[in-house]
């Protein structure tokens, strides 16, 4: 079953977005919907992405 808009064989844009400490405590749908708004207003509509997963950023040490 196709949901509303989706061509068979169409491949789904999805956004990948890891977070800084600045962001973590806002709300992650908000969010979405932010970068979603953005990317549709500043490139072509079929573009923005409809899935994101966002992930907090890892601190990873340089001394290792």
């Amino acid at each position: 079953m196709l949901k509303r808009g989706v061509v068979a064989g169409a491949q789904v844009v999805k956004a990948f977005v890891v977070l800084t400490s600045d962001y973590v405590n806002q709300d992650q749908q908000q969010l979405i919907e932010q970068l979603q708004a953005h990317v549709r207003d500043t490139t072509a509509p079929y573009k923005y992405p409809r899935k994101v997963s966002i992930q907090l950023r890892r601190l990873i040490s340089r001394s290792a």
